[in-house]
């Protein structure tokens, strides 16, 4: 027994088995003392640590989400353009229809005109053939005398139903010794051409 405790593979195993035990208590110790000490109450229960959810429908990411935002709002925005162009376009709409009707109305206002001037010529026309008549019975002396008392433009409204020798010899009558009728008599020789070559303007 006393060869055995002498044994030296018995002392060196005693002696690992002393420094392991020795060494883990110093350790247990060591970190105990290093650990902060915490103050519960004595209804307050330890706290548990929540589990990380890492479910995709659950994973939140901050860039994702602020594009998520800018996007509704720009769908937002666009939507509120959408309904002001739908409103600007009804009232365009709404003025067209407005303008079509008062085109209508001066239109048919102005075909009403055309036809009253169009029957006033006409009576006109026919009062005018008469008078006419008057003054192809007349020499041209005195023709020329009364003629150059009306407007001008009735003047030439007359020269339309003469004949173009009957026109001359009453313009001869007035300048014969007078040129200054001369300036009067182109202003009705114009008006003349006017009537019987209206111009396109």
């Amino acid at each position: 027994m006393k060869k055995l405790l002498k044994s030296g593979w018995l002392i060196a195993a005693a002696g690992s088995t002393s420094f392991l035990i020795t060494t883990t208590g110093l350790m247990i110790g060591v970190g105990e003392q290093l650990r902060p000490a915490k103050t519960t109450t004595p209804h307050e229960q330890p706290e548990k640590r929540r589990p990380i959810d890492l479910a995709s429908w659950n994973y939140i990411n901050p860039d994702i989400d602020e594009l998520s935002r800018q996007l509704k709002d720009k769908q937002r925005e666009l939507d509120q353009r959408e309904a002001d162009l739908e409103k600007v376009a009804e009232q365009i709409a709404t003025e067209k229809r407005e303008l079509a009707g008062v085109t209508n109305w001066v239109e048919s206002i102005q075909t009403e005109i055309d036809s009253l001037f169009s029957r006033v010529e006409a009576e006109e026309a026919a009062n005018m053939k008469e008078i006419v008549t008057v003054y192809k019975q007349m020499e041209p002396k005195d023709a020329a005398k009364m003629l150059y008392e009306l407007e001008d433009r009735r003047i030439a409204k007359i020269f339309k139903f003469l004949k173009q020798s009957e026109v001359s010899a009453i313009i001869k009558v007035w300048l014969a010794g007078d040129d200054q009728k001369l300036k009067r008599v182109h202003k009705i020789l114009d008006q003349y051409h006017n009537i019987i070559l209206p111009s396109n303007t």
